[in-house]
């Protein structure tokens, strides 16, 4: 009977101890995976910031363009 009593222990914490290093090894890999997730993401910013900001000069040049052909417009037509 003591022996039965010490293996179901020894069995149980073995299954805690393999649960637990398990556990670790899943936390790991999930926190290489957001790690890599949160490099996509500030590339993904960086891109769409970069993008609207040359949207932004290209929109101001356009505006600049429309105002010089109206002063020439106004010029001449004085």
């Amino acid at each position: 009977m003591i022996d039965g009593i010490n293996l179901q222990a020894v069995v149980i914490i073995g299954a805690v101890f393999l649960g637990v290093v398990k556990l670790i090894v899943i936390v790991a890999q999930m926190h290489s995976s957001i790690k890599v997730l949160e490099d996509k993401i500030k590339a993904l910013f960086e891109l769409h910031n970069k993008a609207v900001e040359e949207q932004n000069v290209w929109k101001q040049e356009q505006m600049v363009s429309i105002i010089a052909d109206a002063i020439k417009k106004k010029a001449n037509g004085k």
